[in-house]
């Protein structure tokens, strides 16, 4: 499969996507479970939507997730202005890896990657600030477009500053599973939409 032999054993913080991303998560979690040996904790990055309810959370029963609050968040970095903060166990994890769904994204060009910590898992200000209207109408910042879109780099430098090292994406296009550094793994996703 995607991730291969990869085995980490340190404690990991995974974040997911809630119910407005059509993925099986359960799945996904289940594989990385397999492979993490320093244990794992779940969160669902809501951003700024709505809390999900219990009965939406029962797919992920046994993976005990938290659900991510925007207004419980650790400084990262400053990253052009924009002032970084993500989820606590994002920020108490050795690592963090995000599942995420590799689709045309309005701003970022392409979904997943470092979306799923920066902006799933970032603080209400991140997140604001992320979304100004400056931001999402500046040159470069297209559908598709990844080289040159500043809101696609200031999403991967905040992920990164997060602390998110892996990314698990499904690429519905091509049926496939792509796993690897953030970055390189929503490229090679791109070159497949």
């Amino acid at each position: 499969g995607a991730l291969g032999r990869f085995t980490c054993g340190a404690p990991v913080a995974v974040a997911i996507p809630d119910i407005t991303r059509p993925l099986d998560c359960r799945a996904a979690l289940s594989a990385l479970s397999e492979r993490l040996t320093g244990g794992m904790s779940t969160v669902i990055g809501l951003g700024l939507h709505r809390r999900m309810t219990a009965e939406e959370c029962a797919p992920l029963r046994g993976f005990a997730p938290i659900q991510h609050d925007p207004d419980d968040t650790v400084r990262t970095a400053t990253v052009d202005g924009i002032p970084g903060a993500v989820s606590r166990p994002i920020a108490a994890a050795a690592l963090s890896i995000s599942i995420g769904i590799a689709e045309l994204h309005q701003y970022a060009g392409i979904s997943g990657g470092h979306k799923g910590v920066a902006v799933g898992c970032g603080g209400r200000a991140t997140i604001a600030a992320l979304h100004h209207r400056d931001r999402v109408c500046a040159p470069g910042v297209r559908l598709g477009q990844l080289a040159g879109n500043p809101f696609r780099t200031a999403i991967d430098a905040l992920g990164e500053a997060a602390g998110c090292q892996h990314a698990l994406l499904y690429v519905p296009k091509a049926e496939r599973w792509l796993f690897g550094e953030p970055g390189a793994a929503v490229r090679h996703a791109a070159s497949m939409l």
